[in-house]
Parts: structure tokens; sequence; C-alpha cells
């Protein structure tokens, strides 16, 4: 493990004084690298033995081996013309330090217990971030208002309560703004996220989330990535808090032989035997899709889905999910690890693919257009269209009817195109492919882990494991592999 992981694996061990010198330590490895132990001493305003001990929290055995760190930190820094193998390490090094943190339940049960939520950020990237975890709490019934500047801010504070939750979202947590901000507000519930280090912002907030970054085109740009997966762990925290507060809830946790005898009543000869099959051995059947499973117990796939709305559920997928629950271990260090697997499986899928003719026509071309045909993935596109700025490109987002209706007469041939289709097969999406098939522009699909149908032809079609099921789609994989699209195309200039 590197510096960062080191510190990030002990975090929740340290006392204020430990992350001071810890934080010291990291923003200035180069330093540390060269000096003696009591030089590094004097610099935090530490004794040597209080450096030490900080050190030893942290898994670095002597400041021998810290130095070492130190340099091996400072070397990475200075490395230039980073591979895209690099960077996929890179991301999985930084999504690795958040499967060490064992739950967010602190946090989620400050979030659940609110009266009322307020969500604030600086800068358009903290905006997104802000407007992200917005759409994610209203899937768990919770409402939460985004504030834009300090002005609306202002406009609130009289009517601010003891009960009420204001989240601060800040990548390096020192603007001067946002401290004066926190400072006026006196209310005891404050949460910063951050990035992952003691910085001004977090210690004068009442709670933390913090978030590991990491470097990359020479220092030019910071993945940040993983904002978005961190939010999306932390709302399946308030959802399994819910899930408690409320077992008897279908289809949200419940015990499947209770849901059985509950609709026992309502059950065909045919529904009772797949009850059964289920019943005995969930484990042989828990993993197929609703073909193979349908194949395997010799009934239609129109057969398991009547069974799983007649259970109370939405249908066979959240029927499917119902067992996850009662089969798999509900640890959040468990879930962590299921949720950190989709993510490798997703850089595993990456790198099997040949970006070069896509990274080829974006450097070609002068337009990008970015297309979805759903309200709640405009975000994930939106933050896309945005990274993609520097590359000095107009880039331009339509979304829907009007993509369908005006775009296509716009296109030209050196245009590229991006359509984005969380939930696969879409027929919008189709009739917006049908509509531009005529084209010589550059059409890449960005869609989920599902069959993905279409009469007309693909350039590239890129597909993202690990997204959840209708009530719980976790976005924070689309917005990692917009990060890396970009970073590959900035890295190929």
């Amino acid at each position: 493990m590197n510096l960062e992981e080191r510190i990030a694996q002990a975090y929740d061990n340290l006392n204020n004084t430990d992350r001071r010198i810890l934080s010291l330590i990291v923003q200035d490895p180069a330093h540390f690298a060269s000096c003696s132990a009591a030089e590094a001493a004097g610099y935090c305003s530490v004794s040597r033995a209080t450096l030490l001990r900080a050190i030893r929290k942290a898994d670095i055995p002597s400041f021998a081996a810290l130095k070492y760190l130190c340099g091996t930190q400072h070397q990475e820094i200075r490395e230039t013309g980073s591979t895209i193998r690099d960077i996929y390490k890179e991301y999985e090094s930084v999504l690795y330090q958040l499967l060490l943190k064992p739950s967010f339940e602190k946090q989620a049960k400050l979030i659940l217990e609110s009266r009322k939520i307020y969500l604030y950020g600086t800068g358009n990237e903290q905006k997104a971030i802000a407007g992200y975890l917005k759409s994610r709490l209203l899937e768990c019934g919770i409402l939460a208002q985004e504030l834009f500047d300090e002005g609306e801010i202002d406009f609130c504070l009289s009517s601010l309560k003891k009960e009420d939750l204001f989240i601060v979202i800040s990548l390096s947590g020192t603007s001067p703004a946002l401290i004066r901000l926190v400072h006026k507000l006196h209310v005891p519930g404050t949460m910063s996220l951050t990035r992952l280090k003691d910085n001004p912002l977090s210690l004068c907030c009442d709670h933390q989330l913090y978030v590991s970054t990491a470097s990359v085109l020479e220092g030019e740009y910071e993945l940040v990535g993983a904002f978005y997966t961190v939010i999306d762990l932390l709302i399946g925290k308030c959802r399994d808090l819910q899930q408690i507060a409320d077992p008897g809830e279908p289809g949200s946790g419940s015990s499947l032989r209770r849901q059985i005898l509950k609709h026992y009543s309502r059950l065909s000869e045919t529904d009772r035997y797949i009850a059964q099959a289920f019943l005995q051995k969930p484990e042989n059947l828990i993993d197929l899709s609703i073909s193979r499973c349908a194949r395997q117990l010799h009934v239609s796939p129109s057969a398991l889905t009547r069974f799983a709305m007649k259970l109370g559920c939405e249908g066979y997928a959240q029927f499917r999910a119902l067992i996850h629950v009662e089969e798999k271990e509900s640890s959040p260090v468990q879930n962590n690890i299921d949720w950190y697997r989709s993510y490798q499986v997703l850089f595993s899928l990456l790198q099997e693919i040949s970006f070069a003719p896509l990274l080829e026509r974006v450097n070609r071309a002068s337009r990008l257009f970015f297309v979805s045909a759903y309200s709640r993935y405009i975000s994930v596109v939106s933050e896309m269209m945005r990274m993609f700025l520097p590359c000095h490109k107009s880039a331009y987002f339509y979304a829907g009817e009007e993509a369908v209706a005006y775009l296509p007469d716009l296109l030209e041939d050196e245009d590229v195109v991006f359509v984005f289709a969380p939930q696969g097969n879409d027929k919008r999406i189709d009739d917006f492919l049908k509509s531009i098939s005529f084209s010589n522009c550059f059409v890449c699909m960005i869609s989920a882990l599902l069959p993905f149908l279409s009469s007309e032809p693909l350039d590239l079609l890129v597909q993202v494991p690990g997204i959840g099921e209708k009530h719980d789609m976790q976005l924070g994989p689309f917005y990692v592999l917009a990060e890396l699209l970009y970073v590959q195309c900035r890295a190929n200039e």
C-alpha cells in the first residue's frame, strides 16, 4: 500500500494530532523524504515521539519506512505520460480505500433523523455532486434542498433548526468562503464531503465524509469519480437502515418464506411449484436470468413474472433482489466487497475494449454530442459533457424527444455522438439510432450490462456492470467511465 492508502485504512483510529501530522506529510512528501526525524517533528510542531506514534498508527513501522514511502509518493507525482493501465490502477487504489471503510452507518442515521437537509457546493463539479446526492436521497423518500449561492443561504439562516442537516461539498476543503459559511450556520448538524485529508472545512464541521482522489495526466487532472461512488454507498446504507426499521415492506428485505405464506392462498399449482423450488435450493437459482431459470424449472418466463408479482414484487428482477437479501451476508464489509468487485469487472471489461477508433475520431472532431433518453440520467451525461470542455471541442447535450426530432438533420460526418442508455434497450434510443443511420458520424453507446438490441449498427458499445435494480440505480460506475474516457482522450492528444 502507498502512503495515502495506509492513512485511509487507519483514519478512524487517529486522533486530531495524528491526523494533522499525517495531513502535513501527505501534502508535502518531498520534504519528509529528505529530512531527519527531528526536522520532521519540528516541521509538524510536535515531539519526535508523537511523530513516531502517529506514523505507527498508519502501519508505518519506522521513520526510515516513512521516508521511503514519501520518496515513492513524490516520484509518482513527478512521473509523466501515465499509461491508461496505470490510470486504471490508480482508480482501483482509490476505490479500494472505500472498501476499507466498514460502514457509513453514522452518517446515514444522521440523514434519516434530520428534519430538513440542505446541500451546498461551490464550483461546477461540487454542484454536480450535490445534484446527484439530491436525486439519490429522493429515492429513499428523503427531500433535500439544493442551495446555489451564499445569498440563498443567507435567506435560509433564520429558518434553520437544530434538527436540520447542512451538507457542504468541497474537493479541497480549503475554501475560506465555505469555512466562513459553516461558522455562521449555528446548527449542530453540519457535514462535510471532501477529499481524504484533514482539511480546515472538515475540522469545523460536526460530521465528515472523506473521499480519496488521485492525480493523473502529469498532475493536470484529479480523479473525482469516487465522490459519486461514496454517495452510492451512503444511499445503500440509508436503504439498509430503512429496511431494518420497516421489515414488512414487500420486496424490500422481508422474509421470502413469510411472503410466500402470506400470499399462499393466491398461488396457483405452478406458483407453488416455483415457490417450493426457491425455498429448497435458492442458491441454484439466485444468479440465473429469468429465461435460464424458466428453462431449469420447466416453466415459462411469464410464469416466473406472475409468481413474483403475486408476492408483492414489481417483477422478477425485484423478486431476485429479495432472494439476494435472504441468501447473502448483509454485513457492511461484505456489501462493500460485492460493490468493489463490480468495479473490478468494469475495469476488466474496459481494458478489453479497443478505444483507439473512438479516440481518433474524438481528436479529429470539432463537435461532440451527448444524448440521453431519461431525465434521471441527465446529470451523468451533463457531467461527461463538462469533462470534455478542456479538449477544445464544441459539446452539446440533448435529451428525449428533442434529440430524435431535430438532431439528425444537424449531424455531420465528422461528429461523435455518445448515446447514454443505462437501462439497456429503449424504444426512444432505438428510434434515434435509426434516424441517424444515414450519417457517417461515430456513435458510441454507453449502456448497462444488459442485452442491448438494436437494428442499427454501433461503432462502439460500452457496457457497464454494477447497476442496481429499478429503484436502486447506482450511477457511480457511469461517472467513473465518463472520467476514464476523458482521461484517455487527453492522454492521446
